[in-house]
């Protein structure tokens, strides 16, 4: 994934698109536990999406904040960082997506 954004010109985004895979693949193999997972990253139109492949039905979903929490912060770290993102149901899952923003978001 670096290498392919760094070749389309996005090198600035790639911090924050390892962040958002991380996140995506976390919470994959946290909640939806799955034969196998497929990671993807596709350019259409100008706009970046990262795509996360699982077998299991259920959406994720942004949990309310606790800050004494040690979970539960992946979607809204995944939402903090990217332009938009979500899910849909797949005929062997789900997939979560998330549109990166052509520079990278401001912190605060």
């Amino acid at each position: 994934m670096t290498g392919r954004l760094r070749a389309w010109g996005r090198a600035g985004i790639v911090d924050d698109a390892q962040v958002i895979t991380g996140e995506l693949w976390t919470n994959a193999i946290t909640h939806a536990p799955s034969p196998e997972y497929v990671v993807a990253v596709d350019w259409n139109g100008g706009m970046i999406r990262l795509e996360m492949w699982d077998s299991s039905p259920f959406r994720p979903q942004k949990l309310p904040l606790d800050l004494n929490g040690e979970h539960g912060r992946g979607m809204r770290i995944v939402d903090a960082l990217s332009e938009a993102w979500g899910s849909r149901v797949a005929a062997s899952g789900k997939c979560v997506w998330a549109v990166l923003p052509i520079e990278p978001k401001p912190i605060g």
